[in-house]
């Protein structure tokens, strides 16, 4: 590593390999670099006019703000590369969707200009926030020469930066044209606060701050992106309150049902194949997947070798051009796409033909019923999964319940929408 370091600080002219008088390599540093670093140390050398005194801001954001806003700025910029319906507030600059296209993360083969994600882009999302920022501005410095702006002033802007402090204000005053450019630019991408152009000042957010501290996970406090349970039946459960989440999901899944905090997909042949059709391979769907999976348990967790065969045999199938019915066949699910559900505390149900029982409720005592008469699987906050078996169905018969009682029961909480089917619950069940 020692000798890699010293390589490449050779290559960028830092310093220069010297023996010494004892007639041992050594390395000298350049002039330059030592007056730079010398200054640095010791003080000295031209103040920063970002540095000149200002007035008392009373419009002045707090550090928690300062972070929220930096977070909805770079979530924009994710939700337009994922959903093709944007909502109002993932409406990007020209600016933005130009180094989006430029470092090859969307496409725009759509007539009407609706983005579509590319294997680039499916795997920048996968990246943690401060790699997805540097990564971004690498490419957006590659587009700085041919709007006219000056490179290295661009470079210089962004190291210093890094050394400003957060939640403080700093001013705009004797900045060059070009800087001021950049600088509404790095506003668009969530790197810097301004509240209006005429203010003359500016707050850092911890997104700049970071970007060249070399100190991972010191990136924006954000929600918990959850977790997924993957089935060897081509479900996925995934339980999660990130809407880039559930929209990454979507590429590569059929969604079935969309709760708050919770939704279920699967895995089809249509599914895949659209994904592909994006360039994402079956490769990084499965690393997606066991990235995703990470943390849970052998007892709570069943993954997958079969849903692996399925993608990697349509992988197979994409490369000749053509396409074939599957050896394996998937379970259809039925009804209620993407519903978005809103429910009373005790919640409802929604019971397949599979005999699986999907309870939202935050209720224990609807729990421990459903416990009676169900095997539980899986037990989120808010949600539950049991299925009703033959052991189960026995248990619940020698504490005197009767099958009328349960389907009554069953019946009583389903959702409002199965109401108007006839059965409510499915005749199997």
């Amino acid at each position: 590593e020692h000798l890699e370091a010293s390589e490449v600080l050779t290559k960028l002219n830092v310093w220069k390999s010297q023996t010494l008088q004892t007639g041992l390599p050594g390395w000298l540093l350049n002039q330059s670099f030592r007056d730079s670093l010398k200054t640095a140390l010791l003080g000295g050398g031209e103040q920063w006019s970002v540095y000149k005194e200002l007035p008392k801001d009373k419009h002045s954001p707090d550090i928690e703000s300062l972070d929220s806003y930096a977070n909805k700025r770079w979530e924009s910029i994710l939700h337009f590369m994922v959903e093709r319906k944007h909502r109002e507030t993932d409406v990007i600059s020209n600016e933005t969707k130009n180094v989006l296209l430029h470092a090859n993360l969307i496409r725009l083969d759509d007539p009407n200009g609706i983005p579509d994600i590319t294997a680039n882009g499916f795997q920048f999302l996968l990246m943690n926030i401060s790699s997805q920022v540097f990564y971004f501005l690498l490419k957006y410095l590659d587009t700085i020469q041919s709007k006219g702006l000056d490179l290295a002033e661009a470079l210089i802007f962004l190291f210093q930066l890094s050394f400003l402090s957060l939640g403080k204000d700093y001013s705009t005053e004797g900045m060059t044209d070009s800087s001021l450019l950049v600088l509404q630019n790095l506003r668009e991408f969530g790197l810097v606060y301004q509240r209006k152009r005429k203010d003359g000042r500016f707050y850092p957010t911890r997104l700049a701050i970071n970007l060249v501290s070399g100190l991972k996970g010191t990136s924006l406090h954000t929600k918990k992106s959850g977790f997924i349970i993957v089935e060897t039946n081509y479900r996925v459960y995934a339980y999660t309150e990130s809407t880039i989440q559930i929209a990454l999901l979507a590429i590569f899944t059929e969604m079935q049902y969309r709760f708050p905090k919770f939704v279920l997909g699967v895995i089809t042949r249509e599914s895949c194949r659209q994904a592909f059709k994006c360039g994402i391979t079956a490769k990084q769907i499965v690393n997606y997947l066991d990235y995703s999976t990470e943390g849970m348990t052998d007892s709570s967790l069943l993954v997958l070798q079969n849903l692996r065969e399925f993608g990697l045999v349509y992988q197979r199938k994409r490369k000749d051009g053509r396409f074939y019915p599957t050896r394996l066949a998937i379970n259809l699910v039925s009804g209620l796409k993407g519903t978005s559900l809103h429910t009373k505390k005790s919640g409802f149900i929604i019971v397949e033909t599979n005999y699986r029982v999907y309870a939202y409720t935050e209720s224990t005592i609807q729990i421990a019923l459903l416990a009676i008469f169900t095997e539980m699987q899986y037990r989120f906050p808010k949600f539950v999964l049991g299925v009703i078996t033959r052991e189960s169905c026995r248990q619940a018969f020698k504490c005197g319940i009767t099958a009328k009682q349960i389907v009554n029961y069953l019946v009583m909480h389903s959702h409002p929408q199965l109401h108007h089917q006839n059965p409510i619950i499915p005749g199997t069940v």
